[in-house]
């Protein structure tokens, strides 16, 4: 515990002091404010956010918040850093705290862009439509697992929950594609991956307590109670997250055996 902690605190400073993370929440950014120019006669933040939600560009933000940490460890691989970490402690720490910390680079990237998209459009419209029987918001706050702060006013806070559920997804899919990486040697699989796969998952899951979209991206309440669904979202997260990371610690294994031989 003592090791993987100094690795968590290494990992997270390499992280918030790496120009990759901040390129990552500019690319989140900058891919909402895209999609807002097709979505011009909107009355208010929440009805915008709402609606971009709906265009096909959403699914390059798995591909920008990715790109904050889903390659750290091949690059780590390629110049030989790995080596000089597993003589100071061991490789299960090592891959638990890069796996933890490329899981948060992408839900740190997500809900930094999503809140700056928010603010810059707040300035020109507000949060949510005083006259709320033309916009979203009567259905979202039934259907949303944070329709409570929708009910409330408590607009930022939303803002905040919503990105974060879906930097949850953004998560899982930067651990495969770390974990691609490492199989293809590829760098680029960190940015066409979590197209790929979010699409994957998107249309062959039928099942609608499983379905990406709703527990994600619109962070529905599947199971017609707020405080069950958003449980059992982190819990399909942390399910998500534990296999990838086995995944990615039995691939970087057998490589490091590989080169031992």
């Amino acid at each position: 515990m003592r090791m993987l902690k100094r690795y968590l605190k290494v990992e997270f400073y390499r992280l918030f002091h790496s120009p990759q993370f901040y390129i990552a929440a500019a690319g989140v950014f900058i891919i909402y404010m895209i999609s807002s120019l097709q979505s011009v006669g909107s009355l208010s933040v929440f009805d915008l956010y709402y609606f971009i939600k709906f265009f096909s560009l959403i699914i390059v933000l798995f591909g920008c918040s990715n790109f904050a940490y889903a390659n750290s460890l091949l690059e780590d691989w390629e110049h030989g850093f790995y080596q000089s970490v597993l003589l100071r402690g061991n490789l299960k720490a090592y891959i638990c705290a890069r796996s933890i910390c490329c899981f948060f680079a992408s839900v740190f990237s997500m809900t930094a862009g999503t809140l700056c998209f928010v603010f810059v459009q707040g300035c020109r419209l507000p949060l949510a439509d005083p006259e709320e029987e033309y916009g979203m918001m009567p259905i979202v706050r039934q259907q949303d697992m944070f329709g409570w702060f929708l009910r409330e006013k408590w607009m930022i806070v939303y803002f905040f929950l919503s990105a974060m559920i879906i930097g949850c997804l953004a998560g899982i899919l930067a651990l495969s594609a770390m974990w691609l990486s490492l199989i293809a040697k590829n760098k680029m699989f960190s940015v066409c991956i979590p197209i790929a796969s979010y699409y994957f998952l998107v249309n062959c899951i039928d099942e609608d307590i499983l379905a990406i979209n709703g527990m994600f991206l619109f962070s529905g309440n599947v199971l017609s109670n707020p405080f069950l669904s958003f449980c059992y979202t982190l819990l399909v997260t942390a399910g998500g997250a534990v296999f990838f990371s086995l995944l990615i610690y039995r691939r970087m294994s057998r490589m490091v055996r590989g080169v031992k031989k």
